[in-house]
């Protein structure tokens, strides 16, 4: 009894009990809880749905039995008759759950639960089980004659994580590929003002076809589209029909490349065009193949055809798409959506930007943050800044990086050194491992002494910065824009040096912050506390935390976070000691986002 918060699923019935008619809800609440609640619990955990509802009332003796489309058939009393109960359990009429002709039916939701149930790794597997049918589900299915966009809403959530990853299955919004389609449209008319006679639009990584749903009829004889996912392939031919053929192949394997060389020429000589303009378009995956996470290390993708024949960079799928498009096809515009590091940091793609656009990644079903759709041309053009369009107004900012900010200060060994500093990479991803302040070297080898502690101690700031992280500069407001643009810099050297106010505020916060990792025995509170001027020990920050320190006898806000006084019990962390610490922690985000963040940016620290 009461499994799945019923009464009782017993064999073949489920059953729901009241007194009488008017107790808990009464015979509503009784069909509610058979026909909506528990089914949808037992769907949610792929198990089978029984074929009987059982109401039963244990004053009156009354038992009704329906079928699964709530058919009364069998009514009984109970007390007389206890032994009718078990037919019902135990027959074995099955019911078919989805009525998948429906249109109402919630095809993504299906299909997550075959994968729940059934060990299959590919969508194509789990079309198939939509053909045949899954007993107790619903029956075979020719999802081949149904409206093809009842399979590719929320497309992306159909398949396994490491299938998104891995194969680029991230479902591109209507909104975004509106705009993508109008960059073609632009490229294609300023081919036809360069003198190109004929255009071939190209897709190396199509999946169901969304960036291609918005063109005119008379666009689709010019494309030539693949995937490497059979899935999305069969999904989009059905999409296009007889319009535009999906080939299924990996665009990064030498046979690959020479496949699309090789289309791209037959569609020149079958039309007879001396001067062809090959214009991309495309959403590539944007896995790391050389990530310790699902879908990184142990990737069959890790060293791809197109890897080996790159000099540098390559880890990221992303980049040997862009890569790869530039070296083999010499394309006469290139629309690309993918992370901005492509130009901002790897110098992968220093061409002409006609048109570019910051979309939010949150509309892709991801988390939020900022993907850039660029329009490129086969024109060599160096940017130090790129002025972006995007969801919020017409012109978002966006530097190019050239040193990591480790390159401004040294390892001056651990016989020297109070504490370790971490302030590395670019971006903001791992911002615990790349940027840390610590007394165990557990993240990073780079010992800072006393002399240098107050010219470094801004790296770690900058390094750990919650807007770049998060994009919040208000708590009711995040700019997704800020999210993955902005990156940790040494482009400004050490210029900020020279600005005494700003090295005691950002040595104040990093002394207060839960942020640093420093433990209790640690020289770094000593001689921090020593090199802080008498203007930063009289703000409330100081003062503040100061009180904790003397409240638990502990230094380090992290370390205090952590405190216990037993004697007082449970409730006295709730009541006396988190007000403070929160109070501490919003004058320290404060602080960061007043006077410090604007420093970073003038100094280039952030860019």
């Amino acid at each position: 009894m009461d499994k799945n918060q019923s009464d009782g699923i017993i064999g073949n019935a489920i059953i729901e009990c009241k007194l009488d008619e008017n107790e808990g809800g009464g015979v509503k609440r009784a069909y509610e809880e058979l026909y909506l609640t528990i089914p949808k619990r037992l769907k949610q955990k792929g198990e089978k749905i029984p074929y009987y509802r059982i109401y039963v009332e244990l004053k009156t003796f009354l038992v009704e039995v329906y079928d699964c489309h709530c058919k009364l058939v069998k009514k009984f009393d109970w007390y007389e008759s206890p032994k009718e109960f078990s037919k019902f359990f135990e027959d074995t009429k099955e019911t078919y759950e989805y009525d998948l002709m429906d249109n109402e039916v919630d095809l993504v939701e299906v299909i997550q639960n075959i994968y729940k149930v059934f060990d299959i790794k590919e969508k194509i597997e789990a079309y198939a089980k939509l053909e045949q049918g899954v007993i107790g589900w619903f029956k075979s299915f020719d999802y081949k004659k149904q409206d093809i966009n009842r399979l590719i809403l929320n497309n992306d959530k159909m398949n396994e994580k490491y299938v998104q990853k891995m194969q680029g299955a991230f479902f591109t919004p209507h909104q975004y590929v509106k705009i993508s389609t109008q960059y073609v449209l632009n490229a294609i008319k300023q081919s036809q003002k360069d003198d190109y006679d004929d255009y071939v639009i190209v897709d190396r990584c199509v999946g169901v076809g969304n960036l291609q749903s918005q063109f005119d009829k008379k666009h689709y004889s010019h494309m030539i589209l693949g995937t490497i996912n059979e899935a999305e392939a069969l999904t989009a031919n059905i999409r296009f029909m007889d319009r535009a053929e999906v080939k299924v192949i990996d665009s990064l394997s030498k046979s690959g490349v020479e496949f699309y060389k090789k289309a791209i020429l037959d569609y020149k000589q079958k039309h007879k065009v001396q001067k062809l303009a090959v214009i991309f378009l495309e959403n590539p995956p944007y896995a790391q193949t050389n990530s310790n996470k699902e879908g990184g290390i142990n990737s069959k993708y890790q060293k791809t055809w197109v890897h080996t024949q790159m000099q540098k960079g390559g880890e990221d799928l992303d980049e040997q798409f862009c890569f790869s498009a530039f070296e083999f096809y010499k394309p006469y515009a290139y629309i690309h959506y993918g992370p901005i590091k492509i130009w901002k940091s790897r110098n992968l793609i220093n061409k002409k930007v006609a048109e570019c656009y910051l979309c939010n990644r949150k509309f892709f079903n991801a988390s939020e943050s900022a993907i850039a759709l660029m329009s490129w041309r086969n024109e060599d053009k160096f940017y130090e800044e790129l002025h972006f369009k995007n969801d919020i107004d017409d012109d978002f900012v966006v530097k190019k990086v050239h040193s990591t900010i480790s390159s401004l200060y040294e390892d001056e060994g651990v016989e020297n050194g109070i504490c370790v500093i971490e302030a590395r990479n670019f971006s903001f991803a791992s911002p615990r491992l790349t940027g840390s302040l610590n007394s165990n070297a557990k993240y990073g080898k780079k010992w800072v002494s006393e002399v240098n502690l107050l010219k470094v101690i801004p790296l770690f700031c900058a390094a750990r910065d919650e807007v770049s992280e998060n994009g919040y500069i208000r708590d009711d407001f995040k700019d997704y824009r800020i999210i993955d643009t902005v990156y940790k810099s040494g482009d400004g050297g050490t210029i900020y040096q020279n600005d005494k106010d700003f090295l005691q505020n950002c040595l104040l916060y990093a002394f207060c912050t839960q942020k640093n990792d420093c433990d209790i025995y640690s020289k770094f509170w000593e001689t921090a506390d020593k090199l802080l001027d008498n203007k930063r020990k009289k703000s409330e920050i100081y003062q503040l935390y100061q009180e904790l320190c003397k409240e638990t006898k502990l230094k380090g806000l992290k370390n205090i976070e952590k405190y216990k006084k037993n004697e007082y019990g449970k409730l006295w962390k709730e009541h006396n000691l988190y007000p403070k610490i929160v109070n501490l922690k919003a004058k320290l985000r404060a602080l960061h986002l007043d006077k410090i963040r604007p420093k970073m940016l003038k100094y280039e620290i952030l860019k």
